[in-house]
């Protein structure tokens, strides 16, 4: 749904309100700078956190260490009793670290997976 017709839905709830902040993971990882008391400062100005619906590990730009910069602050997020919502597009193949074809992915089933309850 466009983001026009997801505010349309929203409204019709009276027990909260929702705020939706959309960005892609490059976007985040890239927001921040390369410090991660950057990432964990930016997380914190959420309530909950959806991450996966774009089928996309080409990220462009991003170092592995920026890469497992990012995923530490997330794993820190949810080990805080933060709430997360991991979709299905989340998780990743790469399970090599040699295969740097995506720092993000490799480092998402490294810091995650066992959070995940995989």
């Amino acid at each position: 749904l466009a983001d026009n017709e997801m505010q349309a839905l929203y409204s019709q709830i009276n027990d909260f309100k929702f705020n939706v902040t959309r960005i892609s993971t490059s976007d985040y990882i890239q927001k921040t700078g390369f410090i991660s008391q950057g990432y964990i400062d930016y997380l914190n100005d959420f309530d909950m956190v959806v991450m996966g619906f774009n089928q996309n590990y080409n990220f462009t730009g991003e170092t592995s260490q920026q890469c497992k910069e990012a995923i530490l602050a997330i794993r820190e997020y949810v080990l805080s009793g933060r709430s997360i919502l991991f979709s299905h597009d989340f998780n990743s193949v790469i399970l090599d670290q040699n295969s740097m074809l995506s720092p993000w992915g490799y480092y998402a089933n490294v810091y995650l997976r066992d959070i995940q309850g995989m």
